[in-house]
């Protein structure tokens, strides 16, 4: 008996001791049944079957470029819209824009990009460039200004801002002394 025959002996001598006689035999007679045995062949070729499916998976995702090497490339081709892209992409890198998953999503349905499925927002990145580069350099134009203006607005990072945000919350809007028509009044 060679040395893998002994190991497989010991472990069965242990599960026989930890579950006892009864399931053996159970286990006995559940295998002589012909449908078990159908049972498991189609339990093995499914699982054979996922493993090259997760493997074809796992080889193309390996294959394909970071996104960054991509973006470059693109710049070489057509500049102008490699120059948007990569500038949005460092600007997300950044957390400049769209500093969660969830904006990222909401953002890609509003463009009617494909749908997101990443689970993390460096994961969602990639696939939101790759469904802008579908568009053409005017429509990155005005997304690219767009989001810079809202980011811009939404951004105050000041001292004042802050207190703004702490005092009064997310929401505030202060009003201006232009925008009260009986200021003058107020001030006598």
């Amino acid at each position: 008996m060679d040395e893998k025959a002994r190991f497989l002996l010991t472990d069965i001598i242990k599960l026989l001791l930890k579950h006892g006689p009864e399931s053996f035999s159970s286990l006995s007679k559940t295998i002589s049944d012909g449908r078990f045995v159908k049972d498991l062949e189609s339990i093995l070729a499914e699982t054979a079957r996922s493993g090259k499916v997760l493997s074809s998976l796992s080889k193309k995702q390996q294959t394909r470029k970071p996104i960054r090497k991509q973006l470059l490339e693109l710049t070489k081709k057509q500049p102008e819209k490699g120059q948007i892209l990569l500038g949005f992409y460092d600007g997300l890198n950044a957390k400049r824009y769209l500093q969660n998953l969830r904006q990222i999503r909401e953002f890609a349905i509003e463009l009617k990009l494909p749908t997101i499925k990443a689970t993390s927002r460096d994961r969602a990145l990639g696939p939101l460039i790759r469904g802008l580069m579908k568009f053409s350099v005017g429509d990155l134009r005005v997304i690219y200004k767009e989001i810079n203006e809202v980011e811009n607005e939404n951004d105050d990072r000041s001292l004042a801002g802050w207190s703004k945000l702490i005092l009064h919350g997310p929401g505030y809007q202060q009003s201006t002394v232009q925008d009260s028509p009986s200021n003058a009044s107020e001030l006598e």
